[in-house]
């Protein structure tokens, strides 16, 4: 994975995910279709719009706490046993509701919802179990990509600093096995 390559920001997080999930989860298709087929039925483009916003606030943070991981890793080894803490707390998912990308798109978010019929509610509920869908998945994948660029990045401007592979495999290993998933190696 080069600097070129990962692109870090939230909108193209999200584009690196679905392309992900689409080759590679087999179930990608179908969350897709059920999302599209409930969108196109709601047709309410700043819900939708909304929903990208808070995702893509989201994926951002959690990409940075990868990479901060992974710094804090190289300074201090032991930091490595974070591994064995749940994903949530190894990403930080605590701190995700008080970001101010996430503040702003969930009073939109609700704004919206408070003015739709109880048919929209429901359409809008489908829609939203695939942002879920993209959260449950996404979070792991932006994590492990944000402490894998920092394999490359932190080189460039940190004197010293040189990537632990053994345990970006490891990490990358365990990401894989959870969403039973092959990822490329990065390159």
């Amino acid at each position: 994975m080069s600097t070129e390559k990962f692109d870090f920001n939230g909108t193209a997080l999200i584009r690196k995910l679905k392309s992900t999930l689409e080759r590679l989860d087999p179930g990608y298709a179908e969350e897709y279709q059920l999302y599209t087929q409930a969108k196109l039925r709601l047709s309410d483009s700043a819900f939708t719009e909304a929903l990208d916003s808070r995702l893509a606030a989201k994926l951002l943070y959690v990409a940075w706490q990868g990479t901060c991981w992974n710094l804090e890793c190289s300074r201090n080894p032991a930091n490595k046993l974070r591994i064995q803490a749940d994903y949530e707390e190894l990403h930080g998912e605590s701190r995700l509701a008080v970001l101010p990308g996430v503040r702003l798109a969930e009073r939109a978010i609700c704004t919206a919802i408070r003015q739709f019929s109880p048919e929209q509610q429901a359409l809008a509920m489908q829609v939203q179990d695939f942002y879920a869908y993209l959260e449950t998945v996404g979070f792991k994948l932006a994590h492990l990509w944000g402490f894998q660029w920092g394999n490359v990045f932190f080189p460039e401007v940190i004197p010293g600093y040189v990537p632990d592979i053994h345990f970006t495999f490891k990490y990358r290993h365990m990401v894989e096995q959870d969403l039973d998933m092959i990822l490329a190696d990065p390159a």
